[in-house]
């Protein structure tokens, strides 16, 4: 368990910080409003996201070929 849970301190402080931009832009929303900049400012972190995703993915697999 310690595998699949080992960087939720990494990737929550992440995932805090865009929901707070995306709920700030949603809560001053106009016709005008875009929001694909606020994901701009977070590309630095989606390498970092498919690594640790794809990690997961073995884990679970790991798992599922232990139960079996």
């Amino acid at each position: 368990m310690r595998m699949v849970f080992s960087n939720v301190e990494h990737i929550l402080p992440i995932n805090e910080a865009l929901l707070d931009m995306v709920k700030e832009r949603i809560d001053t929303w106009s016709d005008t409003q875009v929001i694909g900049d606020i994901f701009v400012k977070f590309v630095c972190f989606y390498f970092s996201f498919f690594i640790i995703i794809s990690l997961k993915f073995n884990y679970l697999n790991i798992i599922l070929m232990i139960i079996k």
